[in-house]
C-alpha cells in the first residue's frame, strides 16, 4: 500500500567498525513514514601469526626466524599490517629446545594471534663416556678424546663383548655395523687368533658429526692356554650342494661362472636363526681364472635378516653386516655380486698418478668388484701369490706396510687401510678393508715404513731395522701408573726427529715433519703445534735421560707401537 521504492544503503567502509544502515524511498497519502537508521558492525578478522620451527647444530650461529600467517583477506599480506615484527628466542646456547617468540605487529582490522615456535639446538657431541671391552683390560685406559685402543689375550678367549656408552643420549653407536643401545653390551665378537679390529662408531644427534673408536684385539696363537671346548659354528653354511652354477663363455673366450642360491634355502636359514646362528656363509667353489658371479634371491635375503651374510670366493670374500642385509631386505633387492681378476699394468698406471700412492708396489692380482650393493661392506683379499719374509720382525714391518689400492667406477682413486687376518695357527692370510662403493682393489706394498725399532724392559740391548743397538737408558714398567715409559731421545732420534733439551723450561722439544712437539718434566700435558694434549702419565727424568709413556711415540711421531705382553717386548715401526 505504499508508493516509491524502498532504498537501504549504508556509509560507505571496509575497515574494522560501525557503519550507519539508511531507509527511505517510500511514499504513502495515508501514512506518516519516519525512518530509523541501523547499524552495520564489521568485526576485526581472526589472524594467526605462528613463529616456525628452527634448529641448529651446537656452537653454530643461529638461522635466520620467520614467521607465517593465516587469516588475510584476498589481496592482503603482511604489509597491510603496522608496527614492526620482532621475533625472539629464550636465551642459552646448551643443547636443548628453547621458545621462539612473535610479536610487535599492531592492526585496526585483524584480531591478532601470536603462537610461538621451538628452537632445538642439537648436539655434535659423537664422544663415548665409556668403553668396556668385556672383561678384558686394554691400552691406554679409557678418554673419549683417544678413539684408538689395543688389547692382548691368550687363545683360550675366542670372543668377547663390547659396552660403548654415549656421552650424549641422543647419539647412536653402531658396533662392527650392528646398532646397540648406548650402555648395552654387544652380542659376543669372534676372536680370530691374530689382530681383530673392533670399531664402534658414533653418530651425534645432528646425524652428520661422527667419530670412529676402534680396538685391537690380539689372540696369542702359541699359548699354555687350555684349548677351547668344542662350540657349535655360529655360521649357517651355503655350499656348492645349495647352489645352482652355470658356465657361459663370452665372445670374446671369458668364462664366467654363475652361483644362484637355491630359493629353498630361505626356510633352512629361519630354521638356523632359531637355533641361535647369527651368521650365513656363501662358499663359492669357483675357479680363481674366471669371472665369478654371485646371485641371492630376494627372499632368501629376507630369511636372512638379523643376520650377517658371508660371500665367500677365492679372489675376495664379502661381509655384509646385519643392518645391510635387513636395508636390501626390506627394500625387496635380491644381490648379485661379480668377481674377476684384474689387470696389474693397468693399477699400476693408475697408482703412478696418485701422490699419497708414490713408491708403493702392486703384489698379486688386482680383483675386480661388481654388486648392487649400497652400504657398508667389509671387504677381505687374500695374500696368495704374496711372498711374506720369514724373519718375525722383518714380517712385522711387511705387514704393517701392507694397504689396499682402490680404483673405483666414480673415478676416485685412493689408499685404504686395512687388517691383516690370521687363520687359527696364527699365519697371515688376508687383509680386511670396508667401502661402501665397488670397483678394483689391489694389495699394496707402501714405503712409509723405514724404521722398525724393538726394545725389551729392561734391558739396554735393541735393535733397529734388525741391527743390534747397545741404549744408555732402558725402558721400564712404572707400577704406579700401570704404564711403559721410554727414553724419548734415542727413539725420537731413530725415527728421524730432531730432539733439543730447554734447560730454562725444563722441556724437551721435538720437531718432526714441521710438527713441534714440547713436553715438560713432571707435567702429564704436552703441547703440540701449540694446543695442549694430556699424556698416560708424565714425562720423567730417570738417571739423568728423559722417558715418557709409548702413546707419545704413536701420536706424536706417527709411529706404530706393538706391545708384547710374554717377552716386555716392544715393536715400534714408521
Amino acid at each position: 500500500n505504499l508508493g516509491g521504492t524502498l532504498a537501504i544503503s549504508r556509509v560507505a567502509g571496509e575497515n574494522y567498525g560501525t557503519y550507519a544502515i539508511t531507509p527511505a524511498g517510500l511514499t504513502s497519502s495515508n501514512y506518516e513514514i519516519t525512518y530509523t537508521t541501523g547499524t552495520l558492525s564489521i568485526t576485526k578478522k581472526a589472524l594467526t601469526i605462528t613463529a616456525e620451527d628452527k634448529s641448529k647444530a651446537y656452537g653454530g650461529a643461529d638461522p635466520a626466524f620467520t614467521v607465517s600467517y593465516i587469516g588475510f583477506i584476498t589481496g592482503e599480506n603482511e604489509s597491510n599490517l603496522g608496527g614492526t615484527l620482532t621475533i625472539s628466542r629464550v636465551a642459552g646456547e646448551s643443547c636443548g629446545t628453547y621458545t621462539i617468540t612473535p610479536a610487535g605487529l599492531t592492526s585496526s582490522n585483524y584480531e591478532i594471534t601470536y603462537v610461538n615456535g621451538s628452537f632445538t639446538i642439537i648436539s655434535n657431541n659423537a664422544l663415548l663416556s665409556n668403553l668396556i671391552l668385556g672383561s678384558i683390560p686394554f691400552r691406554p685406559d679409557f678418554e673419549s678424546g683417544i678413539i684408538s685402543y689395543t688389547a692382548g689375550v691368550g687363545y683360550s678367549i675366542s670372543s668377547t663383548t663390547v659396552t660403548p656408552t654415549a656421552d650424549d643420549n641422543n647419539a647412536t653407536i653402531e658396533v662392527n655395523g650392528t646398532a646397540l643401545a648406548s650402555g648395552e653390551a654387544s652380542g659376543q665378537i669372534n676372536l680370530h687368533v691374530g689382530p681383530n679390529t673392533i670399531n664402534v662408531v658414533v653418530t651425534a644427534e645432528d646425524r652428520v658429526t661422527t667419530k670412529n673408536y676402534t680396538i685391537t684385539v690380539s689372540r696369542n696363537s702359541d699359548s699354555s692356554d687350555p684349548e677351547p671346548d668344542e662350540e657349535a659354528p655360529d655360521a649357517f653354511v651355503i655350499d656348492s650342494n645349495s647352489v645352482e652354477k652355470e658356465i657361459s663363455t663370452t665372445d670374446d673366450g671369458k668364462i664366467i661362472e654363475t652361483f644362484t642360491v637355491k630359493g629353498e634355502m630361505q626356510e633352512q636359514i629361519t630354521e638356523a636363526k632359531a637355533e641361535g646362528k647369527t651368521s650365513v656363509e656363501i662358499n663359492v667353489e669357483s675357479n680363481q681364472q674366471t669371472t665369478t658371479v654371485v646371485k641371492v634371491p630376494t627372499n632368501v635375503l629376507q630369511g636372512s635378516v638379523g643376520m650377517n651374510v658371508s660371500i665367500v670366493t677365492p679372489n675376495a670374500t664379502l661381509e655384509l653386516p646385519t643392518a645391510l642385509v635387513e636395508a636390501l631386505a626390506n627394500g625387496g633387492q635380491g644381490l648379485s655380486l661379480t668377481v674377476e681378476r684384474g689387470n696389474a699394468g693397468v693399477v699400476a698406471a693408475e697408482m703412478a698418478g696418485v701422490s699419497d700412492a708414490l713408491g708403493s708396489q702392486v703384489l698379486g692380482t688386482p680383483t675386480d668388484i661388481n654388486t648392487t650393493i649400497q652400504g657398508n661392506t667389509s671387504i677381505t683379499l687374500p695374500l696368495t701369490g704374496i711372498t711374506l719374509p720369514n724373519e718375525t720382525e722383518e714380517r712385522a714391518v711387511f705387514l704393517e706396510s701392507l694397504a689396499v689400492f682402490a680404483i673405483h667406477s666414480d673415478g676416485e682413486r685412493t689408499i685404504i687401510a686395512g687388517t691383516i687376518i690370521y687363520d687359527n695357527d696364527g699365519n697371515p692370510v688376508g687383509i680386511r678393508f670396508a667401502v661402501d662403493k665397488f670397483s678394483t682393489f689391489t694389495v699394496i706394498k707402501t714405503p712409509t715404513i723405514r724404521k722398525q725399532i724393538t726394545l725389551t724392559i729392561g734391558e739396554l740391548n735393541a735393535t733397529v731395522n734388525g741391527s743390534p743397538y747397545v741404549l744408555d737408558a732402558a725402558p721400564f714398567i712404572k707400577q704406579s701408573a700401570g704404564r711403559t715409559l721410554v727414553p724419548v731421545r734415542f727413539v725420537s732420534e731413530m725415527l728421524m726427529a730432531d730432539v733439543e733439551w730447554l734447560p730454562e723450561t725444563k722441556q724437551v722439544r721435538t720437531t718432526y715433519n714441521a710438527k713441534e712437539v714440547k713436553l715438560t718434566i713432571g707435567s702429564a700435558f704436552i703441547i703440540v703445534d701449540g694446543e695442549e694434549q694430556k699424556l698416560d702419565c708424565p714425562a720423567e727424568i730417570v738417571n739423568m735421560r728423559t722417558y715418557v709413556p709409548l702413546r707419545f711415540i704413536s701420536e706424536t711421531l706417527g709411529a706404530s707401537v706393538v706391545w708384547n705382553g710374554e717377552n716386555k717386548t716392544i715393536f715400534i715401526s714408521r
